[in-house]
């Protein structure tokens, strides 16, 4: 199953006051700038809302970015003209600083991560019939598949057109001309610059994206090993909030950070494609219920294996079983039957990966009856293992040796995103040289798995050991799967230098190489985005140790301390804005953690919102407001009847008065038709309420209530010198009303009344 298009706009949500339901304030400006210096993009986003109300509300703004994606700034203008930064603090205490301040009506805002991709910012004030201007900028991680790049910027939205939409961006480097283009949006244009860069401009007015912003990209390849660096300087004395003893040791020194990109070894010095036997083990445990990315993963591995390949499948849950007889060729009408019948499984239970892979492994045939062929292991699910304790952190070790005992490659599809899950999967491909293929929340997912498996299934030359002169081996990142035709990418961190000795150990084949360079910084060490990528990587290292239980107060402490650093927004971290750099010092948040992490573009001339647009969204919001309110009237009214008819006329009413001021209600004949007749029933029965026992006379339904306090004809043929006392306090006016009469006064002396007499007489009397 799929889930609905997301939004690709940020949604600043308010609560009506009238109606009480969650209101999607409409975009006035949405300026986008974009900086492509490959491997990673800056993602600069400055977007104005509209508030049509007459009040100063308070809204939600939330929004979704792509995955990898790191936000690095937030900002917010607390008046037309004056822009306040964001800063990263503890994020419990980024609460109680903000519930302080809203309290006191003053212009505070929090963004805070409360999902893997999804952040929320709550803004306070929104001042009626104005705009709220919010800028925000993330980096992400943009890859190369054979020199190729491929951008995306996710930006559909279902609201009102945009008054002022504009993205602008350039592609940093020496790029190919030809290449450029955004099949997307084809009227965007190109500008080259003398540097070798290229300018790209698309802006429109009234405008609703209905697709995302793509660009394409090609940069020559490069034979040569190079290096990129950036050298931070230390900073100031004064540290972030800590809650344990822990020193960063970097704290006050000079760094030098570094990128060194190895290109790709030449294809001709790779073994010839081999025919493999790839056992797929979907995982059908309860945690995958309902995951449509589970049979389109296992589809398109089964669609896609080469001519000579076979599969076999395997269900994974408290076990693994089989879930056909033998190996299924590849493009056999036996590989759609799989298929079908794999579509029929139900999900249920837990998972036991490691029992279950050292199960499945014995699937494979013999190695002397099939020299040859290569063995693949992939793993489609969410690395989920609930049979064994999490906290075990020899979990990844011990798939790793049952894969390297069974000489199988190992690749894994994260069909649904799970912490947990997906750091044991990591693990377990870092500890054998293998892929992961990141399918959920990554629109690149598919397309990486679809060229791996088009290509052939290559597997991947495993890099064992990389050394830096002067690095800690914490502090040096790199991946332990270099794919043939891709370059190899390494970041690191070591004291302040002009040279970096790198070795890096490779095997390939069952035979071990080992390379070694030197290489000179130069005076080009301004690469910022070099830095910030590491601190990225870094932490993501961190927090995946973090999963599986190392230290967590110290390892909690690092990521703080990476986040408020290198302006990393994470879980234990929120951006604040405050409203004057006073208030900052008010609140003793320290302004001077961070290192410089973007560079701005030209600024953009702010220009008033034009009358025609603030009128249409005017009349849009008036005609959302309207419509509304009449479903919240009928929606009483339709409620109301059914009360009525059921006797709660209190309810009725009620539900109707909630309503009655309502323009919808007071247009409509029908509303007042049933509220004037839920008014006249609540009347009655009030007046009935007050006749207390003698309820049951006006109201049938109380009979059973009032029978045994109903007046009995017994006294009246007795004299009321007779009557008890209870009769008397149930019926007060019982010896008035019982008085004795003389009925020969009025029968003309013959003692006798005619029937009109007697009804005469029992007037007068009653009158």
């Amino acid at each position: 199953r799929r889930c609905r298009r997301g939004q690709g706009v940020g949604q600043l949500v308010i609560r009506d006051a009238q109606s009480g339901s969650a209101v999607r304030l409409d975009v006035a400006r949405y300026h986008v700038h974009v900086v492509l210096a490959p491997p990673v993009a800056l993602v600069q986003i400055d977007q104005s809302f509209y508030n049509p109300y007459s009040a100063q509300e308070e809204g939600t703004f939330v929004f979704n970015l792509p995955r990898g994606a790191s936000v690095s700034r937030f900002a917010m203008y607390v008046t037309p003209d004056q822009l306040i930064e964001g800063e990263l603090v503890d994020r419990s205490r980024a609460r109680t600083i903000y519930e302080s301040i809203v309290r006191r009506r003053r212009d505070p805002a929090i963004l805070e991560q409360i999902g893997d991709n999804l952040f929320r910012m709550r803004v306070f004030p929104i001042a009626p019939k104005s705009t709220k201007r919010i800028l925000l900028d993330y980096t992400i991680p943009i890859r190369s598949r054979g020199g190729r790049y491929r951008f995306r910027l996710p930006l559909f939205s279902d609201l009102e057109p945009i008054w002022d939409f504009r993205i602008s961006g350039v592609v940093c480097g020496a790029v190919d001309a030809e290449s450029l283009a955004s099949p997307s949006h084809p009227a965007v244009t190109f500008e080259a610059r003398r540097d070798g860069s290229f300018h790209f401009r698309f802006s429109r007015h009234d405008y609703r994206p209905q697709r995302d912003f793509v660009l394409r990209f090609r940069r020559p390849s490069h034979s040569e090993v190079m290096l990129r660096s950036y050298v931070a300087q230390p900073l100031p004395v004064s540290r972030p909030d800590t809650r344990v003893d822990w020193v960063d040791p970097w704290w006050s020194r000079a760094a030098t950070y570094f990128m060194v990109s190895i290109p790709p070894q030449p294809r001709e010095g790779c073994p010839a494609r081999a025919p493999a036997d790839v056992l797929i083990l979907a995982d059908t445990s309860s945690s995958m219920m309902e995951c449509g990315e589970l049979n389109s993963a296992v589809a398109t591995v089964v669609n896609n294996l080469m001519p000579g390949d076979r599969f076999r499948l395997m269900a994974l849950d408290v076990a693994a079983r089989p879930l056909h007889d033998g190996w299924a060729g590849a493009g056999t009408r036996r590989a759609d039957e799989v298929l079908l019948d794999f579509e029929e499984q139900f999900c249920l239970g837990g998972t036991g990966l490691v029992a279950g892979l050292s199960e499945a492994l014995k699937s494979f045939p013999r190695a002397d009856g099939d020299s040859g062929r290569r063995r693949l292991v992939i793993y489609v699910g969410d690395g989920e293992e609930t049979m064994i304790d999490r906290a075990d952190d020899r979990l990844d070790t011990q798939l790793a040796q049952q894969l390297e005992e069974a000489e199988a490659a190992f690749v894994a599809l994260v069909a649904r995103s799970s912490a947990n899950g997906e750091s044991l999967l990591y693990r377990t491909a870092r500890a054998t040289g293998g892929l992961v293929f990141a399918l959920a929340g990554d629109p690149n997912g598919y397309a990486d798995l679809l060229e791996w498996l088009l290509s052939g299934m290559p597997v991947p030359e495993r890099v064992t050991r990389v050394e830096v002169d002067w690095a800690a081996d914490e502090d040096v990142i790199w991946p332990t799967a270099w794919l043939p035709g891709e370059p190899l990418e390494i970041y690191g961190r070591v004291p302040k230098t002009n040279r970096i000795r790198l070795t890096v150990v490779t095997r390939r084949a069952g035979r071990q190489e080992r390379r070694e360079w030197e290489l000179d910084t130069g005076d080009q060490q301004d690469d910022v985005f070099v830095g910030r990528l590491w601190a990225q990587k870094r932490m993501e290292a961190l927090r995946r140790r973090e999963w599986w239980g190392a230290s967590r107060p110290q390892l909690r402490e690092q990521i703080v301390r990476l986040s408020q650093e290198w302006s990393l927004l994470c879980p234990y971290t929120a951006f604040l804005v405050l409203e004057s750099e006073a208030d900052y010092q008010r609140w003793n948040v320290v302004r001077r953690l961070r290192r410089r992490y973007w560079k701005p573009p030209e600024a953009v001339a702010r220009e008033p919102l034009p009358a025609g647009w603030l009128e249409r969204i005017t009349q849009r919001h008036r005609q959302r407001q309207r419509e509304a309110e009449a479903k919240r009237v009928a929606e009483a009214v339709r409620n109301a009847r059914q009360e009525l008819a059921a006797g709660d006329f209190q309810a009725a009413f009620a539900r109707l008065r909630a309503v009655r001021r309502l323009e919808a209600a007071r247009g409509s004949e029908e509303f007042e038709q049933v509220y004037q007749q839920a008014l006249e029933a609540v009347r009655r029965e009030t007046v009935v309420e007050g006749l207390g026992p003698h309820q049951a006379l006006f109201d049938a339904r109380l009979r059973g209530k009032w029978l045994r306090l109903q007046p009995s004809l017994a006294p009246l043929l007795l004299h009321t010198a007779g009557l008890s006392e209870q009769f008397l306090r149930i019926n007060p006016h019982g010896i008035q009303l019982l008085r004795p009469v003389e009925v020969r006064r009025y029968g003309g002396g013959r003692g006798r009344l005619t029937l009109e007499g007697f009804a005469d007489l029992l007037a007068e009397l009653t009158d």
